[in-house]
């Protein structure tokens, strides 16, 4: 706490040069005993999704979790350009409430 209000300390943090603890044995491992159980995770991952007491939001988030898996998440990288992606424009065409406010696609 350089000045009594947080943030980093000098000298805090792992020294430049050393090496990491978790080495790439001990990450194998971890992946290896997580890869035990997979079928299960699945499995809970489906009865979550098709549950009908399960909240919305827990049925959403399971099933969003085994299309990752299956299909891989999508990233920025699977975005489209920018030359791809359709134009909008905002005209605001009177001074009504904000739900008279029309989008409107220019261009193409």
């Amino acid at each position: 706490m350089a000045n009594g209000r947080g943030g980093a300390r000098s000298g805090a943090g792992r020294p430049k040069g050393s090496k990491n603890k978790l080495s790439k044995a001990k990450k194998a491992t971890i992946s290896e005993l997580a890869g035990q159980h997979t079928e299960a995770a699945l499995a809970t991952l489906v009865d979550i999704m098709k549950s009908a007491i399960a909240p919305a939001a827990a049925r959403v988030s399971a099933a969003n979790s085994i299309l990752d898996r299956a299909y891989g998440k999508v990233g920025l990288a699977d975005a489209p350009d920018d030359d791809e992606a359709p134009a909008l424009s905002i005209s605001i065409t009177s001074k009504a409430p904000v739900g008279d406010i029309r989008v409107t696609r220019s261009g193409g």
